[in-house]
C-alpha cells in the first residue's frame, strides 16, 4: 500500500537485504527499492572470494527481481569480526570494528574491488543501481574510489560491455 503520514504526506521505503528471500518480501510488500543491499555475505560463502561473474549473475538478478525500483548495492564491508575463510580480512587488529574494513579494504584488495565494480557497472544494464562505499573516512579514499570506478568503466566500454549511460552514481 502507499505509505504516507497521517497529513497526507508520501514517503518511500526501502529494504535492507542480504539474499534473495529479503528481496522477495521487498517486493511482494512493495518496498520502493533496496536501499541497502549487503554483499559481505556473498563472500562469506566457500573457500574463495567470488569472482566477477558470480557477482554479475547476482547483482543483476538482484535488479530484475525489483523491477525496475532502484537497488543500492553496498561494495564490500567485512570487519575481523566475521567468519572469514578467504583470508581477506586482517587478524588481530586493535579495533576491528573501526580498522582495514569497507572501503579501506577494498582499497587494500584492489583487484578484488575492480572485480566488484565491473560485476555492479554490469549489472546497472538492467535496471537502476547505485554503489555505496561504506566506512569512509578520507575524502581522498573516495577520489581514489572514483578514479578506479571511472578506469574500470573505461575499459569495460571499450570491451564492448552494455554499460548504463550515465554510469550508477557512486556514493558514500
Amino acid at each position: 500500500k502507499p505509505t504516507e503520514t497521517l497529513d497526507g504526506a508520501s514517503i518511500q521505503l526501502f529494504a535492507n537485504a542480504e539474499s534473495d528471500e529479503d528481496i522477495r518480501e521487498a517486493h511482494a510488500l512493495g518496498a520502493a527499492g533496496i536501499g541497502l543491499y549487503r554483499t559481505e555475505f556473498l563472500y562469506l560463502q566457500g573457500d574463495a572470494p567470488p569472482d566477477e561473474e558470480a557477482q554479475f549473475l547476482l547483482y543483476r538478478d538482484l535488479v530484475l527481481a525489483m523491477g525496475g525500483r532502484p537497488v543500492t548495492i553496498r561494495s564490500l564491508d567485512l570487519g575481523s569480526d566475521k567468519a572469514d575463510r578467504q583470508g581477506i580480512v586482517v587478524r588481530g587488529e586493535p579495533n576491528p570494528a573501526l580498522g582495514l574494513r569497507g572501503l579501506r579494504l577494498c582499497l587494500a584488495r584492489p583487484e578484488m574491488f575492480r572485480a566488484q565494480i565491473r560485476a555492479v557497472l554490469r549489472a546497472g544494464a538492467y535496471g537502476p543501481v547505485k554503489l555505496l562505499l561504506p566506512m569512509v573516512t578520507t575524502p581522498g579514499e573516495v577520489r581514489t574510489a572514483r578514479e578506479i570506478y571511472e578506469r574500470v568503466a573505461r575499459r569495460l566500454k571499450r570491451r564492448g560491455l552494455d554499460l548504463p549511460d550515465p554510469l550508477p552514481p557512486l556514493g558514500i
